[in-house]
């Protein structure tokens, strides 16, 4: 279908204004008084809001088909909404653009003040976590020996495998790097590694040991073992290892330092 196309412009809008209002007008006086509407009061309601309207958009696109049919449109209107969507957009990224330059230069200042020293030990530690959720604990030993989550893990993989001689041979690297005293839940496991190794009296100490820290811990108040759901963490451990132990002198303190926790739990949880 071949389709004519005819631009209005603005230069009709005052000449459109008055001569639509006035056909309107007349239109609405006809049906007041009662006249009936024919082909040509409908023409003149159609001219005159046409008219009418285009003194509120700029312009109307009229399509006309050859076989009568005609179509139109507010391009103005739909012009003025691309362009505010346009000019939305816009300031949208405007702004995301601003907030990726802020954050930029916060991270910028923050790096500012710190020494290079310091960057490097930083990310060193970023990588020695990396390692040990990826699970290679012996890459994270590599890059930083003292690390303790590093060194428990490590312990109780090798006891959950067998390998008890290896595990226990970690007890001093332990020992010296527990200062925060989260070491103390792989003890029950150093324990059993001991046990198995023949070496009865190592594997008692390290119980004595444990019970200790416990107790100092909760008579400072403070420290990885003074409350009752990391100490249910050891326990849970202390029972899992004590159908795996060899010698009766070990069970039987493995018994006495059951009862001990399961007492010190409820009376940290009771009241």
């Amino acid at each position: 279908m071949n389709i004519k196309q005819t631009t209005i412009e603005p230069v009709a809008l005052v000449m459109g204004l008055v001569l639509g209002s006035a056909m309107l007008v007349s239109v609405t006086a006809a049906f007041l008084l009662g006249y009936v509407f024919g082909l040509g009061g409908a023409t003149l309601t159609l001219v005159g809001a046409l008219l009418t309207g285009l003194s509120i958009w700029s312009s109307v696109r009229i399509r006309v088909s050859p076989e009568g049919g005609f179509e139109a449109s507010f391009e103005s209107f739909k012009q003025e909404v691309r362009e505010d969507v346009t000019s939305l957009r816009s300031d949208t990224k405007g702004v995301v653009h601003e907030l990726t330059e802020f954050k930029g230069e916060i991270r910028a200042s923050i790096l500012e003040a710190i020494s290079p020293e310091v960057l490097d030990d930083l990310r060193r530690s970023e990588k020695v976590d990396q390692l040990i959720e990826r699970g290679e604990l012996e890459k994270a030993l590599e890059l930083d020996p003292g690390n303790t989550i590093a060194i428990e893990q490590l312990i109780e993989n090798l006891v959950d495998k067998g390998q008890f001689q290896q595990a226990s041979e970690l007890y001093p690297e332990l020992k010296k790097s527990n200062e925060s005293g989260i070491g103390y839940s792989v003890y029950p496991h150093l324990a059993l590694a001991f046990d198995r190794n023949g070496n009865v009296a190592q594997a008692q100490a390290i119980l004595t040991e444990l019970e200790e820290g416990i107790r100092t811990d909760i008579a400072t108040g403070y420290g990885y073992l003074s409350r009752s759901q990391q100490i249910g963490w050891v326990l849970h451990d202390i029972q899992r290892i004590a159908k795996k132990v060899k010698d009766p002198s070990v069970a039987a303190r493995i018994r006495e330092l059951e009862a001990s926790l399961k007492d010190t739990i409820d009376a940290l949880t009771k009241g």
